[in-house]
């Protein structure tokens, strides 16, 4: 009866916190807030449950009344993703693709081919990742991608043009 789906979700964050109940207990964990609204605005509203899911991953409803205090719990950020996004603005399809210049096409085949496997978005389409690296995942896609490309190019041209160089007819063994 009040179990959630990921529909019933969509509009809600999750915010880090640490309770301490009135009766002395300690948790620690997730709730779930609707997005657009503050925490104080969130915490001081009509409900009277709220929706807890404990780092075990253990979800219930928490009576307001039985909370003593909540503490906020900063999580630390990872790296900023858009700054690592724009240090690669450099463009080396060998760097990208994480191979030597000297690498034979089938080793770049195969890199390249591992590569679109784990940063194809169909791979990550369903996980809930934030939107940056959500950004990062679909910008290294494409990056691989091209990357690949400029060097099939220059496969492909290297290709025409072995072909397109002529042995001649006839050689004189003569000095």
């Amino acid at each position: 009866m009040f179990e959630r789906n990921k529909v019933d979700n969509a509009d809600q964050g999750l915010v880090s916190v640490e309770l301490q109940l009135t009766d002395g207990t300690g948790l620690i964990g997730k709730i779930a807030m609707p997005s657009g609204r503050g925490f104080m605005e969130f915490l001081n509203g009509a409900s009277n449950f709220l929706e807890f899911e404990s780092l075990e991953g253990d979800r219930r409803f928490i009576a307001k009344s039985t909370i003593g205090a909540v503490k906020l719990i900063s999580v630390p950020r990872g790296v900023n993703l858009n700054q690592r996004l724009r240090d690669l603005d450099g463009f080396d399809p060998y760097a990208i693709l994480g191979i030597e210049r000297t690498a034979t096409w089938d080793e770049t085949r195969t890199t390249f081919h591992r590569l679109a496997k784990v940063y194809h978005p169909d791979r990550y389409a369903t996980a809930e990742l934030p939107d940056e690296v959500k950004t990062y995942l679909s910008a290294m896609a494409r990056r691989v991608n091209a990357a690949y490309a400029a060097l099939e190019t220059a496969h492909a041209q290297r290709k025409l043009f072995a072909s397109l160089r002529q042995e001649p007819i006839f050689t004189s063994s003569a000095r």
